[in-house]
């Protein structure tokens, strides 16, 4: 909660999301007891990276606040990893996949609904493309029994590296 209303600059630290993301799972293991596993591999080094905050947030938390209750066992993996300058977020999990409709249009970047379902993935998007330009991307691919969600990120190591996204929004 602390890191969710917290004062934040336009970036934190991956390790801080990263805790905030097994923090929200361990209350949520709590809650659902057996009903809920979580893996989570990340690369050596990586969590000092700097990114936009609440980007693994949501979508691990769409992934239980979307399927908890629907399927016997929910099942989340976070990958995290660098490569070739990228920082690579895969968030996936068993549960009962995206409306096709509800995803080509996630996935167009085109308005869900009017109910303000899926708002957390359009905010994080458009932050996405706000702040990186075009050398980010979120690719979801979602079927019943498997959805996954890639964000590609460039990393962003430093103070000055973060200023001069701050700066020239790229």
């Amino acid at each position: 909660f602390r890191y969710l209303i917290g004062e934040k600059g336009t970036f934190v630290v991956l390790r801080e999301e990263i805790e905030c993301v097994r923090n929200y799972i361990q209350i949520q293991q709590i809650r659902y007891k057996d009903g809920l596993e979580f893996e989570l591999n990340i690369e050596q080094g990586v969590e000092e990276q700097m990114v936009l905050p609440l980007i693994l947030q949501t979508f691990a938390g769409n992934s239980v606040k979307h399927n908890i209750t629907l399927v016997p066992v929910l099942r989340v993996v976070v990958e995290i990893c660098s490569v070739e300058g990228n920082i690579y977020i895969l968030i996936r999990d068993n549960g009962i996949g995206f409306d096709q409709e509800v995803l080509h249009r996630i996935n167009r970047n085109e308005p869900v609904d009017k109910s303000g379902t899926h708002i957390g993935i359009t905010n994080v998007k458009e932050r996405i493309r706000l702040f990186y330009g075009d050398r980010a991307k979120v690719e979801i691919e979602s079927e019943p029994g498997r959805t996954e969600v890639k964000v590609v990120l460039p990393e962003v190591l430093s103070r000055e590296e973060q200023d001069e996204y701050f700066i020239s929004g790229r």
